[in-house]
C-alpha cells in the first residue's frame, strides 16, 4: 500500500510541476520564485522525485544485466577452456579447475561469477553436483558422474527473468 501512495503522491508532484512549467511557458502565470523559496525547491523536488521514480530502477536493471552478460561470459570462457583442456589430455577432464589457470595455458585466472542481487562476484569453486547457494562456480569433478566436467553459477535464486542462476 505504502509504494501505491508513494508512487500517487509522485505522479501529483510531477504533475504539478508539468501544469507550473506548462503555465509559465504560455505566459497565463508568472515565475515569481527563486530557487530560495518554498516554491522554487518544490518545483525542483518533484522533479527530482520524477527523476528518481522514473530512472533509478532503468539504472538497477541494467546494473543487473551487465552483471548476468559478465558471469554469461565467463561461463562460456571456462567451459572453453575446459573443452580444450579435455581434448588436450585426451578426453580426461581436470579434477580442479586450477588446473586450468597452470602456467596461463587455458585461463590466466579463475573469472568471478556475479548473481546480483544476491550475490556478489566471486571466484571460488565449489566442487560436487548440487549448489549450496554459496555464489560463485559450481564444477562437476564427480569421477563416473554423467555430468563429469559440467560447470554451473553456484546459486540457486532466480535472476530476474526467473530463470536459476543455477540452471545456465
Amino acid at each position: 500500500m505504502i509504494p501505491f501512495v508513494f508512487g500517487l503522491l509522485l505522479l501529483w508532484a510531477a504533475w504539478w510541476t508539468a501544469r507550473k512549467a506548462w503555465r509559465i511557458v504560455n505566459r497565463t502565470e508568472r515565475w515569481t520564485g527563486s530557487f530560495g523559496d518554498a516554491a522554487g525547491i518544490s518545483t525542483v523536488l518533484a522533479a527530482f522525485a520524477l527523476c528518481a521514480y522514473l530512472i533509478v530502477p532503468k539504472i538497477a536493471l541494467l546494473m543487473d544485466l551487465s552483471a548476468r552478460g559478465a558471469t554469461h561470459g565467463s561461463l562460456g570462457g571456462i567451459r572453453s577452456a575446459l573443452s580444450i583442456y579435455y581434448g588436450d589430455m585426451k578426453r580426461k577432464y581436470p579434477a580442479d579447475l586450477s588446473a586450468l589457470t597452470k602456467d596461463g595455458k587455458y585461463l590466466s585466472e579463475i573469472p568471478p561469477a556475479a548473481a546480483p542481487p544476491y550475490h556478489g562476484r566471486s571466484p571460488a569453486v565449489r566442487y560436487g553436483k548440487s549448489p549450496d547457494d554459496a555464489g560463485g562456480w559450481l564444477y562437476d569433478n564427480v569421477q563416473g558422474d554423467p555430468d563429469l566436467g559440467a560447470l554451473w553459477v553456484n546459486c540457486t535464486h532466480t535472476d530476474y527473468m526467473g530463470s536459476a542462476w543455477s540452471s545456465y
